[in-house]
């Protein structure tokens, strides 16, 4: 199993080196789109490739948000880098500590075209909350990846 998380981000300087950091934990690489950062985000995206060579980084500098073609231009590069299996991480997002020891395990026992969904925990007032009420932020799942087919 090759595992690549799709990652577009923008302006995401606040929490992007924390959430990429955080996917190669359980990812063997991440392709990230950048879209039309003006903050210190692609810097920051440049330092972790540096340090780890495991980042491809599109730049995308028109401001327009086309978020199914962004989408499938991560795709399309996950692919280029080998992957047989793929991450959807938004760039706020982090996976819990709790689920490092078996994701990988959980998603190479996927059948082609399968995809594997979590509780979302929406952190609130907080890191130490999160949302647990009816809302749609108390009650979200999420698909975290899918194997390809």
């Amino acid at each position: 199993m090759k595992l690549i998380a799709t990652m577009p981000c923008r302006n995401e300087d606040w929490i992007i080196g924390l959430s990429i950091r955080a996917a190669l934990r359980w990812c063997d690489g991440v392709a990230v789109l950048n879209h039309a950062s003006t903050d210190r985000t692609g810097a920051i995206l440049d330092e972790i490739q540096r340090e780890t060579g495991r980042l491809n980084i599109i730049n995308e500098p028109d401001p327009e948000w086309c978020e199914m073609k962004h989408r499938h231009r991560l795709l399309k590069q996950a692919r280029a880098m080998g992957a047989t299996h793929i991450a959807i991480v938004d760039a706020d997002e982090v996976l819990t500590g709790n689920l490092l020891p078996t994701i990988r395990d959980q998603i190479d026992q996927m059948p082609p075209g399968a995809c594997i969904q979590i509780p979302m925990r929406n952190m609130y007032g907080g890191i130490d909350q999160y949302r647990s009420d009816a809302s749609c932020w108390g009650r979200a799942i999420t698909t975290v990846a899918f194997c390809d087919n």
